[in-house]
């Protein structure tokens, strides 16, 4: 009989409270979203709590997930609050579209080949603009739900875009170059170079009624460009002046505050410089000022003006306030602003959110110093996870309360609720921590070689051994009794502790009993259940297994070839298993010390392995970001799990085995609970190669490159190109099948399937068309032979006769009218040469119906508008009262003008 395992799919992830994307301000709820790797959550500022979470993914681990690629991290982020979209831009290429009023994807675009950089909608929510690091830039259309053009302009990573009037698109990329497109001809029409190396950032601002433009470089270079649009011939962009920084890092983000005239740049380090912008009277003034000076010193007119034109930047741009930010910043997002004060929300790349406020003087015209501290913290969110890598992790023995330990924290998460109930800081560099019987103490081993044991009913250290080891402590065991604590350090030494009662302060405290030396740094314990044997990983390799009791050696287990990172025992102390940096497993058995198994288990170093209870099944986890299950009888990998994004550090398994908990490098915390579904090692293998066949056939498609390359000038021309958006997805391949085999029974109408079905052959063509998805519906056509084609264009003849399909479901009139006119596109030199006069007829026919068609459709849609237009002026007429006074009245009779109405709804 086949074996089968219980299966195990992840039930949560938390810790992570915004990763590397940018953040939106959401003015309704007055909340922000930021991603969470691949989700995106709406935080409450003010109380660090999460409004809602927002995630579409495959739960990793259920039947139908992946098993060979974890799931795309956002990137990038876009709202329209016209239309209250969210666009979300992914590190594979992909965008997704979410409508907020219903919480809920409607739309999936593919066409990128590489993470999305950035996104902009238009004014309306209808289109929707995305550049890329694969160098292209391309418009969505969100009506139609296709891609309308690709641009192919810039030879590196996209940096910035704006949208300028629906009618031309400014970018802006790592090649240093700036760029305008005409968006009516799908050209691009002016080509600057921004600046000598990267171009990272761009602002459109408003000054004095003229539009301007800010870029930004290396090395704190900051170009403003003056921008006229309405110019037919010469530049739109001209290079106004160039100011640079007090941080000479590159701007991560701007922001342009408009009520108050201020530039707000967020720099890739620690601070953010906040210019304004003085006003026309300023500058007129210090001109003034200035042209006096220089005309006193001897200056000729000539020389005064130079002199002018040189600082007419500095003139303009005022350096005005600086805040400095606990870590370096992803991004910062502006929020409501008034004469009083401006405020803003910073991305730090420490997972944390911080709310500031700049509190404008009542002159702002006199402030000059920009060390005085007019900017104030309001709040931080950074409760809901940590700072930095979590390395160890722990789970209490009634399966309540979880420990992370990361650099300098200590948080205790309620595992029913997932919040943080203890948060200790300034505790040191945790390596690793367990909880004492009973959940209420907690000891820590850290990397100077402190010993620390907590009280969390007081969040207190009660015991605080210093240099309880000459070096870092790496490991922390507790006998089954809970009575003695062993730690192993990179000192060569395991030192017995116990716990005992100080009854002079009548608190606990840890006492040193006695200690092991061993030969090499140890990195790793493990006590066997029934507390006879301790094993100790060493930096030679080995590991060795002593008689705890006695301390005397008993096997020596060597066969790795890198250190042995982590151990552990069954629970009938026979098996041990060992992971190393060699990416091997290795079983061993205790009585004779003998490899059982050795198994290359993973891509990199393995950094933590446990047995299940009363089990010889057992986890590992990797620096390649992959977790596994195996049996450790047959030495069969069960399951794998493609769910973290940085490298899985550890794992913790909860008494029974119904659920276990894995940290990464990625801040996440995730929880993995058993499903109903079980697990069957065969059908794994075969969704891992059909995985596996799915993604070597893309790629193999996305090699097949027809098309001739240019040189030289050709090339140039080549790269200011646009092209249709195109994409070759399994989705595209597989409605392309569904397609082929629908046309092949037009052929066979006494098809058993069809029958069984109730329908035609004409019937299953035209509702097969019609479940394509709008934005795969070209890609999927262009599969499509000739021949196909031609069977196809036949079909949709039929169905635009009268009393034909299309007359009884016009709502496909746009699928049928798309499909028509992208085969007739695509294939108009073969059509043309076509001799065959029935098909001929077949043609000028198709034309003459669909026109008849498409115009009834026009006639009813503009009946329906002008109808709903005549209702809404007639609602309005109903609804509105006009109040007045007498006297004003009778003015306005006799003056035939309104002085003052008053509309307002009944």
């Amino acid at each position: 009989m086949v074996k089968s395992y219980p299966r195990y799919i992840q039930d949560t992830v938390f810790g992570v409270i915004s990763s590397k994307s940018n953040i939106i301000y959401n003015r309704k709820a007055n909340s922000v979203y930021a991603s969470a790797l691949d989700s995106i959550i709406e935080w409450n500022y003010k109380t660090q709590t999460q409004i809602s979470t927002i995630t579409d993914r495959v739960t990793p681990g259920a039947l139908n997930s992946s098993s060979l690629l974890p799931p795309a991290e956002i990137t990038r982020l876009a709202y329209s609050s016209f239309a209250n979209l969210l666009a979300i831009g992914l590190s594979n290429g992909d965008i997704k579209v979410w409508d907020l009023s219903t919480d809920s994807l409607i739309i999936k675009f593919q066409g990128h080949k590489s993470a999305i950089s950035c996104l902009e909608f238009d004014t309306n929510g209808t289109q929707l603009i995305s550049g890329s690091n694969d160098t292209t830039i391309i418009i969505w259309d969100l009506i139609s739900e296709a891609g309308l053009i690709k641009f192919k302009g810039h030879k590196n990573m996209i940096t910035s875009i704006h949208y300028y009037n629906d009618n031309y698109l400014i970018s802006t990329s790592k090649d240093g170059l700036l760029k305008i497109w005409d968006l009516k001809v799908n050209q691009c029409i002016e080509t600057h170079l921004a600046h000598n190396g990267e171009s990272w950032s761009m602002c459109k601002f408003t000054y004095n009624d003229k539009e301007f433009l800010l870029t930004t470089g290396l090395n704190g270079e900051c170009k403003i460009w003056s921008l006229n649009m309405d110019l037919d011939d010469g530049n739109k962009l001209k290079e106004f002046g160039v100011f640079e920084k007090q941080s000479k890092n590159r701007v991560a983000d701007v922001k342009f505050d408009e009520h108050n005239q201020l530039l707000i740049l967020a720099n890739a380090d620690k601070m953010v410089e906040v210019f304004r912008l003085r006003s026309v009277q300023e500058i007129k003034k210090a001109t003034a000022k200035r042209t006096k000076r220089l005309s006193e010193k001897g200056m000729s007119e000539e020389e005064i003006q130079q002199s002018l034109e040189n600082s007419k930047i500095q003139m303009l741009i005022c350096p005005f306030t600086i805040i400095f930010t606990e870590s370096k910043i992803n991004n910062i997002c502006l929020l409501n602003s008034n004469s009083k004060e401006v405020n803003l929300v910073v991305n730090n790349s420490n997972n944390t959110l911080n709310y500031w406020t700049i509190h404008l003087p009542e002159n702002v015209k006199k402030h000059n110093n920009i060390n005085d501290k007019i900017s104030v913290l309001k709040y931080s969110v950074d409760r809901p996870g940590h700072r930095s890598d979590i390395r160890s992790v722990d789970i209490n023995d009634d399966d309540t309360l979880l420990y992370t330990g990361s650099n300098n924290q200590i948080k205790i998460w309620n595992l029913k609720t997932l919040n943080c109930i203890r948060s200790i800081e300034r505790i040191g560099n945790v390596l690793c921590g367990k909880f004492l019987p009973g959940g209420s103490l907690l000891v820590v081993g850290l990397k100077n070689g402190d010993l620390k044991l907590i009280d969390l009913s007081t969040s207190e250290v009660i015991h605080h051994i210093e240099s309880a080891h000459d070096d870092s402590i790496w490991a922390i065991e507790i006998t089954s009794d809970g009575k003695t604590i062993l730690t192993g350090s990179s000192d060569k030494t395991v030192k017995y502790w116990e716990i005992k009662v100080n009854t002079l302060e009548n608190q606990l405290n840890l006492s040193h009993v006695k200690s092991l030396e061993v030969n090499e740094s140890i990195l790793a314990l493990k006590i066997s259940a029934d507390s006879k044997y301790l094993a100790v990983s060493l930096m030679d390799n080995t590991v060795k297994v002593f008689f705890f009791d006695t301390l005397k050696f008993y096997l020596s287990l060597y066969g790795h070839k890198l250190p042995v990172l982590s151990i552990d025992i069954s629970f009938d102390s026979k098996v041990l298993i060992t992971c190393s940096a060699d990416k091997n497993v290795r079983i061993w058995g205790l009585d004779f010390g003998d490899c059982h198994k050795s198994i290359f288990a993973h891509d990199d170093s393995i950094m933590n392995i446990k047995f299940f209870p009363q089990s010889h099944n057992f986890l590992t986890c990797s620096k390649d970001k992959f977790i596994k299950y195996w049996d450790g009888d047959k030495f069969d990998q069960v399951q794998k799990f493609a769910a973290h994004l940085g490298e899985v550090w550890g794992l913790a398994i909860n008494s029974d085995g119904e659920f276990f908990v894995s940290i990464s490098h990625d801040s996440s915390i995730r929880i993995w609970k058993q499903d109903n579904d079980e697990v069957f090692i065969q059908e794994e293998r075969e969704k891992e190669m059909d995985e596996l066949y799915e993604n070597e056939l893309l790629t193999s498609l996305e090699g097949d490159d027809i098309t001739p390359r240019k040189t030289g000038e050709d090339e140039d021309e080549e790269m200011n190109d646009a092209e249709a958006v195109r994409s070759k997805t399994m989705e595209n391949l597989k409605s392309s099948e569904k397609l082929i085999e629908a046309l092949d029974m037009m052929d066979d109408e006494e098809n058993a399937l069809l029958k069984a079905m109730n329908t035609t052959p004409s019937q299953n063509l035209f509702d097969t068309l019609s479940k394509i998805k709008p934005n795969q519906l070209e890609d999927s056509l262009l599969v499509l032979p000739f021949s196909y084609s031609v069977k196809l264009l036949s079909a949709i003849n039929e169905w635009t006769k009268d009393n034909g399909l299309l007359q009884k479901n016009s709502a496909r009139l746009n699928v049928i009218s798309r499909t028509l006119f992208f085969i007739v596109r695509s294939n108009h030199l073969e059509l043309i040469s076509q001799k065959d006069e029935v098909f001929k007829n077949k043609m000028i026919t198709l034309k003459t119906q669909l026109r008849s068609t498409i115009k009834e459709t026009t006639n009813d849609i503009g009946f329906n508008v002008q109808g709903l237009r005549f209702l809404q002026n007639k609602w309005s007429q109903d609804h509105s009262h006009i109040y007045a006074d007498d006297d004003e009245a009778a003015e306005a009779t006799s003056d035939k003008v309104r002085k003052r109405v008053y509309t307002t709804l009944a």
